[in-house]
């Protein structure tokens, strides 16, 4: 019989052995990947694509076994949907295109200022909603706001050294770009 005093216990057991079991996953995954990767570029690069179709039918079988979830109706914030749309994307075409306008340029100063006054105006949508998309009080918590700190910063290492890699294939190891719908390639 579970007491009060060893409630946290109980509950907190079934969650590290889930975190550690996810943790497995994940490490089985990264060493796998590539590996895999490389065997299907071997024999069609094209391959690559049809990787998860196995993983999605797998993910799909284990969710016909689990009882769905409670449905609780929650109306649409519109607000802050559009505003973070229009924040994303300003921000995403002024990085893009400044790279080649220049970041000086009245365009992407304009873009730039969009996306500014969009988040401003999501940020106020969402500390005033009752609907919000984000409750802005999940912020206060330092466990919170540590890991997406940190999953920020992961992130932008992981991409920026995909890009990287990029750049230097194609210059310093004299890489070509491949041309996927060529009719060489078809």
């Amino acid at each position: 019989m579970t007491t009060v005093k060893s409630l946290p216990q109980a509950v907190a057991r079934p969650r590290a052995s889930l975190a550690v079991a996810m943790l497995g996953f994940f490490v089985v995954a990264l060493a796998a990947g590539p590996v895999l990767g490389g065997i299907l570029t071997q024999l069609d690069w094209r391959l690559i694509f049809f990787v998860n179709l196995p993983v999605g039918v797998a993910a799909l079988l284990i969710l016909s076994r689990v009882a769905p979830s409670p449905r609780r109706p929650m109306p649409f914030d519109w607000l802050g949907q559009i505003t973070a749309v229009v924040t994303l994307a300003s921000l995403a075409y002024g990085i893009i295109e400044g790279a080649e306008l220049g970041y000086g340029s009245p365009q992407i100063l304009l873009t730039f200022a969009i996306c500014v006054a969009s988040a401003a105006v999501f940020v106020a949508a969402q500390a005033r909603g009752k609907n919000r998309m984000i409750p802005l009080d999940l912020f206060r918590s330092r466990t919170v706001s540590t890991a997406l700190i940190i999953a920020g910063v992961t992130m932008a290492a992981f991409y920026g050294v995909v890009f990287l890699q990029s750049l230097y294939f194609q210059g310093c190891a004299s890489a070509s770009v491949p041309r996927p719908f060529s009719s060489s390639s078809l």
